[in-house]
């Protein structure tokens, strides 16, 4: 039996909660679970170019004064200042999800730059119209905390939602393994 290496683009899918391709059962199992801790700093680390892809997707979809539609100022911010802190966690989630395939651009973080604009049409890809008001929401309600927080309970969100599903999008292990 042949091991099945997954390429970016499928790693990349792995992880993105909101319009990744589900993926089977079998495959899921075969592949190694993310850490909480891992994911929450994939999160976070994508978060600026993802609340920014998601806001350009919902413009026609909400008022120009919605959160979801600020691609600068201070919400924004908050969570580029948490970036840099946020990559070697999501540097370790990317290179589980990605394996061997991935290992080289992540030796020398000569993939770094390009993370957020690779996952943009990921994430992006099947929202629909009237998501955006709902995804709006969520935003506004999780703006008050701090981005690590948020981060955190998102990847909670992710985990119970996986504990109910036979696959998860981002692979996030279950409560109590490491």
């Amino acid at each position: 039996m042949t091991k099945r290496r997954i390429g970016l683009t499928v790693a990349i899918a792995l992880w993105a909660g909101m319009g990744a391709t589900s993926v089977q059962a079998a495959e899921a199992a075969a592949k190694p679970c993310v850490t909480p801790a891992e994911a929450s700093g994939l999160v976070l680390f994508i978060a600026p170019d993802a609340i920014k892809a998601v806001g350009e997707t919902c413009t026609t979809m909400l008022p120009a004064d919605a959160l979801l539609r600020q691609t600068s100022g201070a919400f924004i911010e908050k969570y580029r200042a948490e970036q840099d802190s946020a990559w070697p966690s999501a540097k370790a989630a990317l290179a589980k999800i990605g394996g061997d395939e991935m290992k080289p651009a992540l030796e020398n973080d000569t993939f770094k730059p390009m993370i957020g604009s690779l996952m943009a049409p990921v994430i992006t890809k099947d929202i629909k119209p009237k998501d955006c008001t709902q995804i709006n929401r969520i935003l506004t309600l999780i703006a008050p905390l701090p981005p690590r927080n948020a981060a955190e309970l998102i990847v909670t969100l992710i985990q119970l939602g996986g504990e109910k599903k036979e696959t998860s999008k981002l692979p996030v292990c279950p409560a109590g393994q490491n």
